[in-house]
């Protein structure tokens, strides 16, 4: 069992246990990530790539109509390169995300957080050869990531959710430094974007 493994398991064991708490509510999420990264400066054009994430979301009842939770992601996130044969590169990342949740109407929840992330590893694949490979040299991003995320959150059932989500890059996490024809490095930065659409059950339900 690896050390993300137990991280989870142990943030799982700890809020089922205080759940019987009315003020207390544990969630786990899942789904799909929609991601790229943007190059200012050194202008790469890229592409979407998809990845997925699942979390645990222990929120704190504040109001019947404001919790407050710190979610815990495993997120593969990640760009394409276009050409004849596209490289895509994938970062993993541990994502902790402070944020809010608002009602808005019954059901409908939308939030504002900020998004901490750990680098576990870089990956590329091609066209080619179709498997990913561990970069273990030149890394593209550093091992840190900031963002913002914002997010709506809808209730099919008391347990049962979908949600969207937008996270935007607010620290450059260039690693790599390109360079002009004469070999002058360009001032650029690199941020990440990435869309989540995803699902998530609570357990014990809302209100």
């Amino acid at each position: 069992m690896n050390n993300i493994t137990r991280c989870f398991l142990i943030v799982f064991v700890l809020f089922q246990v205080s759940s019987a708490s009315a003020q207390l509510k544990l969630g786990l999420t899942g789904g799909a990530n929609f991601s790229t990264i943007r190059f200012d400066g050194a202008s790469i054009p890229t592409e979407n790539i998809m990845g997925y994430f699942i979390g645990v979301l222990p929120r704190v009842v504040v109001t019947e109509k404001f919790n407050l939770s710190v979610e815990a992601q495993y997120s593969a996130k990640g760009f394409g390169l276009p050409s004849d044969t596209s490289t895509q590169y994938k970062i993993e990342y541990v994502d902790l995300i402070p944020q809010f949740e608002y009602n808005v109407l019954r059901g409908l929840w939308v939030g504002l957080g900020f998004n901490f992330a750990v680098k576990i590893s870089e990956k590329s694949k091609t066209e080619v050869e179709n498997s990913w490979i561990k970069i273990n040299n030149a890394h593209f991003v550093r091992n840190l990531d900031a963002g913002l995320k914002v997010f709506t959150r809808i209730f099919i059932t008391k347990k049962i959710n979908v949600s969207a989500a937008l996270n935007t890059g607010i620290v450059n996490i260039e690693a790599f430094k390109f360079t002009d024809q004469n070999g002058d490095p360009i001032a650029s930065k690199q941020l990440n974007r990435n869309v989540q659409i995803g699902v998530g059950y609570t357990f014990g339900g809302i209100k």
